[in-house]
């Protein structure tokens, strides 16, 4: 779901859950969305690495407060208590895991009358007529991706739609000074209501207090923790596809009577199981530890507490450093992306070894001249006494790893591309000396594709107006018949396929565009369509358009037809249906976030 949508999505829900529990004892208004300070990214994206040789994936989500030595360095951060809900028969009020079909990102909502993220799909209903349910669905195909009719999301449990989103009273603003507890990780802590609790009623910590200490209300500290950092309300966390079966959701909680999200990152299989069902109460045995935990004393005295805490860690990312001038003391230095290093890996099972924490201190590994991508694989092997130093001496990270990629069945073999030998993963078909990735065992059954590059397994490759980006598909770069350069992602982190261009050759029509406006350029490496021209930076055929012309005429300057080899057979194709002319820093033809295409 787009951030526009999800932010709509939101306000909605928190009027609703507002206006519904005015009966109750203990009752709250919400004041709308919280606000993290600064400027939010508005896309987190997984960053490659490894773990212990194993090709691992890594979200970095921000500094944490930490507890310190002696020495100032960061030793272990606070977990802070996240309230969850039950009814009084361990029934939790928690709504479930959903994954939206579209773009295979996970979502936790809550409030009255919740309803399912991806639009009804009627031809899924157990007896319906083939006919009639076609035309609903091409019905709603017909409507914005965001209006689609939607069902209640219904707990069949409970047989209830209402949800109670967890409540916390520790924010990013509480990095530093006399409130420098915030980390992300939260404990579980079991509240269980009374039978006649409306859901999502309690949204500050003071009332859930007052309940409590009034008896109505009871409370159970889990010992188990979660890795669920804040993220703004605009921010996209892509999906990567290490580990890409465990549940990764935005989950939405309640700060002070505000709507805020966060980002599980490291504990659904805390929360409920494999299969997707939630755990009841006092269902500690079941609840797994994905990650180390320590109960450690702070402070003296009247004032000493015990604390739950996260170890830190560290991770390590190469570092190319150059000396800038003779004096040879002035240096440069360039951070290598893609090639993090930690060591331990989140328990997926109660039988895996303890070992991982999220929560790292960033360190740089020197390295001088030209270095070799993957040649530093596995933190055992640094000299970390004279190889390494500290990025910040006081600052970590949350850094949680997603899992570790699955290697391809499908082996290196050699080829040679415009005489160069090269090695992809692949098997040698009879009709192409090219190693070919596609139909990998292990792959296909994860619902992925080799990469023929890295040799692990890799999003799958759509090709034009499907919906691609990071962990959700690749465009496919080889040629069909559409398309002698295959497809590129725009944007690229979330969009869809576009025509691909070649870059290196020049316009053979660039003379033809003198006087033209761009809208009406043409372009020898983009089919010689009207409009459309070849992006260097991208290399993408976009087309040019202008948002000034209004309502149906919008439409009409998006429309390409151009003739499709379908089954061998040249079949003309308006390559612009659904497009929209949208602004991008330039004005052109593109897919908005809620497009659906039909086939």
């Amino acid at each position: 779901m787009s951030r526009r949508l999800l932010s709509l999505w939101a306000l909605m829900t928190v009027a609703g859950s507002t206006a519904s529990a005015c009966s109750n004892t203990y009752n709250d208004e919400a004041f709308g969305v919280l606000d993290l300070p600064g400027t939010p990214p508005t896309q987190v994206l997984p960053e490659d690495g490894f773990e212990g040789t194993g090709r691992a994936e890594y979200y970095n989500l921000g500094a944490v407060a930490t507890l310190q030595n002696a020495f100032g360095e960061p030793i272990s951060a606070r977990v802070n208590p996240m309230y969850f809900f039950f009814t009084p028969d361990g029934k939790p009020l928690l709504a479930p895991v959903v994954r939206e079909t579209r773009t295979r990102q996970d979502f936790i909502t809550g409030g009255q009358d919740v309803v399912s993220i991806d639009p009804k799909d009627f031809c899924a209903v157990q007896g319906a007529d083939p006919v009639s349910c076609k035309a609903l669905n091409d019905r709603q195909l017909d409507r914005p991706y965001s209006v689609r009719f939607r069902e209640s999301l219904i707990d069949v449990a409970r047989g209830s739609a209402d949800y109670q989103r967890p409540i916390v009273d520790v924010a990013p603003t509480d990095l530093t000074g006399v409130r420098g507890i915030y980390s992300g990780v939260w404990e579980i802590v079991e509240v269980t209501v009374p039978a006649d609790y409306t859901p999502d009623a309690v949204k500050h910590l003071k009332t859930l207090k007052k309940a409590l200490d009034e008896g109505d209300f009871k409370e159970r500290r889990t010992g188990k923790a979660i890795n669920c950092p804040f993220i703004d309300e605009r921010t996209q966390v892509s999906q990567g596809v290490a580990d890409a079966a465990t549940p990764r959701p935005r989950m939405e909680i309640w700060y002070r009577n505000k709507l805020a999200f966060c980002f599980l990152a490291d504990g659904w299989a805390t929360l409920g199981d494999a299969a997707g069902v939630r755990y009841p109460a006092n269902s500690d045995a079941q609840r797994l530890d994905i990650f180390d935990v320590a109960r450690v004393g702070a402070g003296e005295g009247r004032a000493q507490e015990n604390l739950l805490v996260v170890p830190v860690g560290k991770a390590f990312v190469p570092t190319r450093v150059t000396i800038d001038n003779p004096d040879k003391i002035t240096q440069s230095r360039v951070r290598v992306g893609g090639q993090i290093l930690t060591s331990g890996r989140p328990r997926r099972t109660p039988a895996d070894p303890p070992g991982y924490t999220p929560i790292r201190w960033l360190w740089d590994i020197n390295v001088r001249g030209e270095y070799k991508e993957d040649s530093l694989n596995d933190v055992a092997k640094l000299d970390q006494d004279g190889q390494t130093q500290p990025l910040d001496p006081t600052v970590a990270v949350n850094l949680p790893s997603r899992g570790i990629k699955v290697p391809c069945s499908y082996k290196k073999q050699p080829y040679l591309e415009f005489g160069l030998k090269v090695e992809w993963c692949g098997v040698v078909r009879s009709d192409d000396v090219r190693p070919d990735p596609s139909g990998d065992p292990t792959c296909t059954a994860l619902g992925l594709e080799c990469d023929k590059r890295t040799c692990v397994c890799d999003s799958p490759p759509v090709t034009y107006g499907q919906r691609c980006g990071v962990g959700i598909a690749r465009c496919n770069e080889e040629k069909d018949g559409f398309s002698d350069k295959g497809y590129r992602c725009f944007p690229r982190t979330v969009g869809f396929c576009y025509l691909a261009c070649d870059v290196s050759k020049p316009n053979m029509l660039e003379s033809q565009n003198r006087g033209r406006e761009p809208k009406d350029f043409v372009d020898s490496r983009c089919k010689e369509l009207p409009g459309y021209s070849c992006f260097t930076g991208l290399a993408t055929c976009l087309r040019f358009c202008d948002e000034s012309i209004l309502d149906t005429e919008s439409m009409k300057q998006c429309r390409a037809v151009v003739d499709v080899n379908v089954d061998g057979m040249a079949t003309p194709k308006d390559i612009g249906v659904g497009q929209q002319c949208q602004n991008f820093g330039v004005q052109i033809c593109s897919w908005p976030d809620d497009y659906s295409p039909r086939n």
